[in-house]
Parts: C-alpha cells; sequence; structure tokens
C-alpha cells in the first residue's frame, strides 16, 4: 500500500478498517486483468503479420485472404496469444477465488499476489501446472476467434465492393 494509504487506515477505527479490506479485496484482480488486455493484442498482431504474409505470396495485388485463410490463421493467432497468457487467467481466476485459510500447511494468504501465485504454480508443478486446465480454453478460445476471424474478412471483403 502507499504510505498515505498505510496513515489514513492507521487513523480509521477498526471497524472501518475491515471495511477497507472488504473493498480493497474487490480489486484483487485488477493486475492480472490489466495485464490480459494484452491477450487480443498480441491475437490481432499476430493476426495482420500472419495475413501480411499470406497476401505478398498471392500474385493479385487486390487479393483478400479466404474464408478457410482467414480461419487458419484466426486459429493460429489466438494460438499464440492464449499461450502466452494463459498462466496470467488461471492467476487472475486463482486471485478472485482464493479464500484466506487459516488452517493447513500453507495458507494461500502468502501467494495472494499475482507474482506469488505465480512463483508458487512454477515451483509446484513447473509448466505443467502453470497450463493446468488450458486444453479447454484452448478449445473453447480458438474455435471462437477463428470463426470470428473468418467472418470478419468475410465482411470485410463484401464491404470493400
Amino acid at each position: 500500500f502507499p504510505k498515505q494509504l498505510v496513515y489514513t487506515l492507521s487513523l480509521l477505527n477498526k471497524s472501518k478498517r475491515k471495511d477497507l479490506y472488504k473493498l480493497a479485496e474487490l480489486w484483487s484482480g485488477i493486475r492480472p486483468s490489466l495485464l490480459l488486455c494484452s491477450n487480443p493484442s498480441i491475437h490481432f498482431t499476430v493476426f495482420d503479420s500472419m495475413k501480411d504474409v499470406v497476401l505478398k505470396h498471392k500474385a493479385d495485388m487486390n487479393a483478400r485472404l479466404t474464408m478457410g485463410e482467414a480461419f487458419v490463421i484466426g486459429l493460429v493467432a489466438k494460438f499464440a496469444a492464449t499461450m502466452a497468457t494463459y498462466p496470467l487467467i488461471r492467476a487472475k481466476v486463482m486471485l478472485m477465488v482464493a479464500k484466506k485459510k487459516k488452517c493447513g500447511s500453507e495458507s494461500l494468504t502468502s501467494k495472494n499476489t499475482l507474482i506469488g501465485l505465480l512463483r508458487g504454480m512454477y515451483q509446484n508443478g513447473g509448466t505443467k501446472e502453470m497450463y493446468r486446465g488450458c486444453r479447454l480454453q484452448l478449445v473453447h478460445a480458438l474455435l471462437k476467434s477463428a470463426l470470428l476471424m473468418m467472418v470478419k474478412e468475410r465482411i470485410a471483403v463484401t464491404t470493400k465492393r
């Protein structure tokens, strides 16, 4: 916490402090959420880069992607974005549902930060632990995104005529 906030909290009585901590818990996943804004950026950057490569290899200067090409490129681009950000997605979910455990050998409160959770996941099982549950996320995200890019390219072709 910033020094000003700590000072303000010290001036408040104990019951109001508890209310402020409850309010602060609502923002526990804000850092991962902000970092996850990079997922669409990565997705569209990879898509546009691959699209440029494919279009450069076509003889026609006014060539457009076919629906199949857009689908495959969208699938690959979303795969890259999801694989790059999945540990953050997982850490965000864990931060949002983490409960402070008072019993047991290890408390989640010691890992209630993004870096702490990522470090803990890596120490507990390496990259396999960081990407646990990724298959389901990939199936969902890849199909949805590939269809989105396919339809987007089709609409772009139709509206440019």
